[in-house]
């Protein structure tokens, strides 16, 4: 696996020794600027200027990522929080009917079609 200290090696101005303020940053920007000491804006220009420092600080983001959805398997399956089980069903069981908001859609599940009359004012109806 590749760690962030080499995922920016040779990047020019974004050297090596500065891979130590992504790691352990879980992607957050400001994080990452103060351990710098540049501002955020510098770490976005950083972000979007090098792929290898964008892939670096998105692996930061996924760990924080993979971190609470396993804290979260456990108060859903350990713990057996009720409050962890309807949110699992609403944001990943849609396709067996738990959502927590209605969608619309036209005939046959198409697009709303709108029809626009001009001409007509509203309290003429």
């Amino acid at each position: 696996m590749q760690t962030v200290l080499d995922a920016v090696k040779g990047e020019g101005k974004f050297a090596p020794d500065k891979a130590n303020a992504l790691s352990s940053s879980f992607g957050n920007m400001s994080t990452i600027a103060r351990r710098l000491k540049v501002t955020r804006r510098t770490v976005i220009n950083y972000k979007n200027k090098w792929s290898t420092v964008k892939d670096a600080i998105e692996s930061e983001r996924d760990a924080l990522k993979d971190f609470v959805e396993d804290r979260m398997a456990k108060r859903m399956l350990v713990d057996n929080s009720d409050t962890m089980i309807i949110f699992f069903a609403k944001t990943q069981m849609k396709d067996r009917g738990y959502v927590e908001r209605y969608e619309h859609t036209g005939e046959s599940g198409d697009a709303i079609q709108l029809k626009v009359i001009k001409g007509v004012d509203a309290n003429d109806r």
